[in-house]
């Protein structure tokens, strides 16, 4: 009998596909590509050493273990629920522990190769200078760790759902909240007036506080080092067992009774409405149109968003609170408007890739398209619905992204006049460039769910055209015009960002108006995520 045959088997299924191994190949070239933005901009910032860059790298890759961990398992058991194909493993001789074992080391396999591929890329700083071997040792040992950490997490609650892209979405703001909730909360808390120990071990759940730490005390290894890496080491086992735990019990699909059923009515009731709410808004939102009403049946939609600003702007507000009110805090400020404007884009495109790929497998396109309903009625139905959506949160982080330096013009004295002139056009640059990048992923979203197999392919291959390749392309531009210094790097910003955004727009809606109908009816031929293939070319592999 084999040890472990699931992982026998999931290993020899990943060993057999192509983006396993071009997998790697992205990720060193993403790191290299992160590593030269950022090379000149610590130039121009009169760092000379290789510490900044290295701890910045550090920060990057932790957040890359993190949602890539959680990417890869968040529906490894909850697809399998989804298709009624879990039941038929624990028909043989498996336990909880060979699924989830198995599960986590066909998943793990391929985020490690990942992060062993960007090992060497984070080692040059270390030859800039700054950094000691132990540090850069240390953080190897923090990301492997880390990794861990994110992928029986998101291996426990795949477990506890039964939906994959609601088990992808807890995952994700699970993760989020382990990150950066944890370190925040543990800094607002001496404000507050609790213990001074809440504030020191609750920092330690987060698997991002032991690679801030320096790992050297003054008499051999830093106890509050090793505390926080072992801290996270053993909640990823205990997300492991629960994970186990769950898989040999939920397999079993019983009737609800009748709490559950009572329960159930509510919630479908709190989502969307009462029997005569639902008549009346599907009479309304039908007139406005057929697809539109597929899309918006759900009327709290727009809350999501909305309340993401809103956690936003609450830790703002914490951390002005926490340094005596005298000034906004522009690191706090920056860091989660950055986290913002990016968490909404991703947003976007898995809303505008999840839709339509949700419709095309379940066959209502070859419905709606042997209707009256033309191609352009349904796009803006899809169109008019993620405005619906997310139109109130992008305009409200737009305004307060242009509005946040003139806010703290005025509200701090020793500002600087020529500060301002410089921060308030970057502002407005960051504002129109968020309007602009949500387009344009609604847009490439929207084809790319015609042509992939998931929705996450889509959203995938819309981020990394729309956000990842100008930025690439903005990489080698600034390497070859650093002499202009900081004013030629954001006029190259602003012209790479705005083309690319015109470019993918028009392409896409090209795409969209002539070849709608072949891909919604699967006519299309079907594309890897990102150009990346994902079956094998070799005939005698795919035999």
């Amino acid at each position: 009998m084999n040890l472990l045959p699931v992982a026998h088997r999931e290993l020899r299924v990943a060993a057999r596909r192509d983006r396993t191994y071009y997998g790697r190949m992205l990720a060193a070239a993403v790191a290299l590509g992160v590593l030269l933005l950022l090379r000149p901009w610590a130039r121009l910032a009169g760092f000379s050493g290789g510490r900044e860059t290295f701890v910045l790298l550090s920060i990057l890759a932790n957040g890359w273990c993190l949602i890539a961990g959680v990417y890869l398992t968040a529906e490894a058991i909850s697809r399998e629920r989804q298709d009624g194909t879990l039941g038929f493993l624990f028909l043989s001789h498996l336990t909880g522990w060979d699924v989830v074992l198995g599960k986590l080391a066909a998943h793990a396999t391929q985020a490690f190769y990942g992060l062993l591929a960007t090992m060497p890329i984070l080692a040059l700083p270390f030859l800039s200078g700054g950094v000691s071997a132990g540090e850069f040792w240390w953080a190897m040992l923090v990301l492997v760790n880390t990794l861990f950490f994110a992928t029986s997490l998101g291996l426990m609650i795949s477990a506890a759902g039964s939906e994959p892209r609601s088990t992808r979405n807890a995952a994700t703001w699970v993760v989020l909240l382990c990150w950066v909730g944890l370190p925040a909360l543990a800094n607002a808390l001496p404000v507050l007036g609790t213990p001074a120990a809440a504030a020191v071990w609750l920092p330690r759940l987060s698997p991002l506080t032991a690679l801030g730490l320096n790992p050297a005390g003054p008499g051999g290894v830093n106890p509050g080092a090793a505390a926080a890496l072992a801290i996270s080491h053993l909640e990823a086992w205990l997300f492991l067992a629960a994970a186990a735990w769950l898989t040999a019990r939920v397999w079993r699909e019983r009737p609800p009774g009748r709490t559950g059923r009572r329960w159930w009515n509510w919630w479908r009731n709190f989502h969307l409405g009462s029997p005569r709410v639902r008549t009346a808004r599907r009479r309304r939102l039908v007139e406005r149109g057929a697809f539109y009403w597929l899309f918006a049946r759900r009327r709290w939609k727009p809350v999501g968003p909305l309340a993401l600003v809103g956690l936003a702007l609450a830790a703002l507000a914490i951390a002005w609170w926490g340094e005596g009110g005298a000034a906004p805090p522009l690191g706090v400020a920056m860091l989660l408007g950055f986290t913002l404007h990016v968490l909404l884009k991703f947003w976007i495109a898995g809303e505008a890739a999840s839709v339509l790929v949700q419709h095309r497998r379940e066959g209502t396109f070859e419905l709606l398209l042997s209707t009256p309903l033309t191609v352009r009625d349904i796009l803006s139905g899809q169109f008019r619905a993620l405005r619906w959506q997310f139109g109130p949160a992008v305009l409200a982080t737009a305004l307060l992204t242009a509005a946040y330096p003139l806010m703290w013009s005025l509200l701090d004295p020793d500002w600087h006049r020529d500060t301002a002139e410089v921060a308030v056009p970057i502002a407005l640059l960051a504002a129109a460039a968020l309007v602009g990048d949500a387009w344009t992923l609604a847009w490439l979203a929207t084809w790319r769910a015609l042509a992939a197999r998931r929705y996450q392919h889509a959203a995938g291959s819309a981020v990394f055209r729309a956000l990842v390749l100008p930025w690439l392309v903005l990489i080698f531009l600034a390497l070859g015009s650093m002499r202009g210094g900081f004013a030629m790097a954001i006029m190259l910003w602003v012209i790479v960002g705005f083309v690319s955004d015109l470019l993918w727009i028009v392409y896409s809606r090209d795409r969209l108006l002539r070849d709608f109908r072949a891909a919604a009816v699967g006519q299309l031929e079907t594309s890897p995520p990102a150009g990346l293939p994902d079956e094998p070319k070799n005939p005698a592999a795919a035999k």
